[in-house]
């Protein structure tokens, strides 16, 4: 039987949850960008779609991730709209990525955010 007066430890995701796959990272990242207000679209491009993108898009195109020596670097392409300013837009997936790197068990390297496009809603 369990001591009911023993204190429970608080558990760290860093000492018991393993880091998230590379798949499930970049799904989430996505998701995380795609959801901050001003986004239109992920844009990708022919280094982060590859000729994939000609046939079928992925909903990770315009996102790389970089996974090395404890850290993650994250480049992400995107479009944005008229209605919210393209510097704020960014700053904000800027700590969006972070917080979802953090929340799946990596630490944030460098984050590049580029607008590519900015489009009329």
């Amino acid at each position: 039987m369990s001591d009911p007066t023993a204190e429970a430890l608080p558990a760290s995701a860093a000492d018991s949850t393993p880091p998230s796959s590379q798949v499930e990272v970049r799904r989430a990242l996505a998701a995380a960008v795609i959801a901050v207000p001003g986004v239109v679209r992920l844009e990708p491009t022919l280094s982060t779609a590859g000729p994939r993108v000609l046939l079928r898009r992925d909903p990770t195109d315009g996102l790389h991730l970089l996974i090395r020596a404890g850290s993650a670097e994250v480049d992400v392409n995107i479009a944005t709209s008229t209605t919210h300013q393209a510097r704020a837009v960014t700053h904000q997936i800027q700590a969006s990525i972070a917080s979802t790197l953090t929340t799946h068990g990596h630490r944030p390297g460098a984050v590049t955010v580029s607008v590519l496009t900015i489009e009329a809603s």
